[in-house]
């Protein structure tokens, strides 16, 4: 119990404290994207036609390094959920077993989604 609360950052600075809602979810993940458009205008007539043609980078942190952008989750240490109460004891004092096996409290979350993402893009608009 004890390594594993010292291994994360705020179980570290909350010991012997009850937790806040929601305050060790998971740790914050910043994902930027970058979008390049360019317009070509011709005429077809009277009409003006704009062609547009856009290139997306989805997760461009993840393409410089493959730990950025990434989410991280709790399911490698059951869902948040450290101890198990296993009831009292003679003193009828609450007894708890580790509910875990992990020693840390989040792991990358490793989809197709969490990559980077090149995609191009070719608008028409006339009128």
């Amino acid at each position: 119990y004890d390594k594993f609360v010292a291994q994360d950052k705020y179980l570290r600075s909350h010991k012997g404290q009850y937790a806040e809602a929601y305050a060790a979810r998971s740790p914050w993940v910043n994902r930027i994207d970058f979008r390049w458009a360019h317009n070509f205008k011709f005429n077809a007539g009277k009409q003006t036609h704009l062609l547009q043609f856009t290139v997306d980078l989805l997760n461009l942190g993840n393409l410089i390094n493959s730990k950025w952008g990434v989410y991280q989750n709790s399911e490698i240490s059951n869902n948040s959920r450290i101890l198990k109460y296993e009831g009292v004891n003679a003193s009828n004092e609450p007894t708890f077993s580790m509910a875990t096996t992990s020693e840390k409290s989040y792991d990358y979350y490793v989809d197709n989604s969490q990559c980077w993402q090149l995609q191009f893009g070719l608008r028409y608009k006339f009128n």
